[in-house]
């Protein structure tokens, strides 16, 4: 027996949805604001990095993100058992 879950409202709230191609600078809120740790605020610029980079680089981004932040994390987990 097939499971499969088809909501039938899928198409009307997709009629709803409304996508700007630019939004008003206005608008537009700072992603960020420095944290005062290196590590972290060079992983925030990576991440607003996004905006314009090719979809293609987006895993190698993420990935490097999350490694400073682990790695951050790491030394702050070292430092707290010294």
């Amino acid at each position: 027996m097939d499971d499969t879950v088809v909501d039938n409202n899928a198409h009307d709230s997709l009629d709803e949805l409304m996508v700007l191609e630019v939004a008003p600078a206005e608008l537009v809120l700072e992603v960020w604001e420095p944290t005062g740790d290196a590590v972290v605020d060079s992983a925030l610029e990576d991440l607003r990095a996004l905006d314009t980079a090719e979809l293609s680089q987006h895993v190698q981004i993420f990935s490097s993100i999350h490694d400073q932040l682990r790695g951050r994390l790491t030394d702050l987990s070292d430092t707290a058992r010294s």
